[in-house]
């Protein structure tokens, strides 16, 4: 609260309207009273409004108590209202309170001193209210933002614990589901995969937790009767649990496969596939490019050294260099590069070893997707979290999440600090 605290005090009484502004006086140095002792002085208080707190007497000569608070609660709904008389009864304060009274104050000496108490009270109450609203108001445009964004993505987005055991899965690609949602959330990988493959999913999932960095893979799943490809980006959100984000590259695998055998019919299906298509020698000067390649880079591309297009980024542009050395036959690498109109585009490229019929490195084929889009999501994905768990911090709001399976409770941060338990206790 900013400036001085604003208190409309309605009561017949000139005296005990002094009297409730003296007893305020004394906790709020910074008072200011609007004293009301009349129906007109009331209404043109409450059209002005601009207060932070009511004191009200329940007996007026021109209405009662519970009418006043009715109109203060239409029109002011969450400004904190305290009944200080000496006229109520229990039925009174009952009906009080069910309309939305927030205290009541009994007049007379052995209980004046509870007025400032009360007022204490029901003003932290409502910033509390506040804040819980502004929290909530956050959370809903979060996730409508969140939402918006599924809506517009095609990868399969997961968030998974250490265990491999789905918690989430965003509403983006059901299509592309190994099985429907239902029948996946709350099981393990080893619940929905066979052995061989669950073990390199929750060792892919482990590698992200224990290094806190991407982890970058590629599988086949079998979806609807057809073979299908992924390449999953595996990457740690909180403690014990990862986001995955997988993307369709079955066209991917296919156009690799068409480029074993340069043919012209070949290079006619390249030039219609969305996605760049490189080939480079080992002095890494790109000597072909499929259609897309010539779209993004401009057809100037042949014959210029690849390093010119990676933005002064050596390391990333060296990291392909295993490939030429033989230590390695696929590479993944993330790239920021540049349009051949100016703009900045974030790259994802598969660079395969090219050999000879003896097996010396000739060069490498890479193939590229523009994936900036994807990681604004994923970061929006990892903001929501946040802004969540911030939302319930604000909110003083906790959570917790009951697994059927293993019968256990896992609780969030703030409902150890609600109940002032150790989370290293466990829940």
């Amino acid at each position: 609260m900013t400036g001085a605290m604003r208190v409309l005090i309605v009561d017949d009484d000139p005296d005990d309207r002094a009297l409730a502004a003296r007893e305020l006086a004394g906790e709020f140095p910074d008072i200011c009273t609007i004293e009301v002792g009349d129906a007109a002085t009331f209404e043109t208080a409450v059209e002005r409004g601009g207060f932070d707190l009511v004191i009200t007497e329940f007996r007026l000569g021109w209405s009662d108590g519970l009418s006043v608070l009715r109109e203060l609660k239409y029109r002011y709904p969450e400004i904190p209202v305290i009944m200080f008389t000496g006229a109520g009864s229990e039925e009174v304060a009952v009906e009080a309170m069910r309309v939305g009274l927030d205290d009541y104050v009994l007049k007379g000496p052995d209980h004046v001193v509870g007025l400032p108490v009360a007022a204490t009270s029901v003003l932290e109450g409502a910033r509390e209210r506040q804040a819980r609203r502004q929290a909530e108001e956050a959370l809903r445009s979060s996730e409508a933002h969140l939402r918006a964004l599924f809506a517009s993505m095609s990868d399969v987005i997961l968030v998974l614990d250490r265990d491999g055991r789905y918690l989430e899965i965003a509403p983006t690609s059901p299509e592309l589901l190994y099985r429907p949602a239902a029948e996946t959330l709350g099981k393990t990988e080893h619940e929905l995969f066979p052995p061989e493959q669950a073990d390199a999913f929750l060792d892919a999932i482990r590698r992200a937790l224990d290094t806190r960095s991407t982890v970058e893979i590629e599988y086949m799943l079998q979806i609807r009767g057809e073979d299908m490809w992924f390449a999953a980006s595996i990457s740690p959100m909180l403690e014990d649990s990862v986001v995955w984000v997988a993307r369709d590259i079955t066209e991917h695998k296919r156009a690799e496969e068409a480029l074993q055998s340069l043919t012209p019919r070949y290079e006619a299906i390249l030039a219609s596939v969305p996605d760049i298509i490189m080939e480079v020698d080992v002095d890494k000067v790109y000597t072909w490019a499929n259609a897309a390649g010539h779209e993004f880079f401009g057809d100037d591309v042949i014959g210029r050294e690849a390093a010119d297009y990676f933005e002064g980024e050596q390391e990333t542009y060296d990291v392909v260099q295993p490939l030429f050395e033989g230590s390695e036959d696929v590479i993944y690498v993330e790239s920021w590069q540049r349009r051949k109109d100016g703009e900045k585009r974030l790259l994802a490229w598969w660079c395969r070893v090219l050999t000879d019929v003896e097996g010396n490195a000739t060069g490498a084929l890479s193939t590229a997707r523009d994936i900036t889009e994807r990681k604004q999501a994923e970061e929006a994905l990892q903001q929501h979290r946040a802004m969540l768990l911030r939302s319930q911090r604000m909110a003083h709001v906790g959570s917790w999440v009951f697994d059927p399976v293993s019968l256990q409770i896992e609780w969030s941060e703030e409902m150890f600090r609600i109940y002032g338990l150790d989370p290293a206790a466990g829940s």
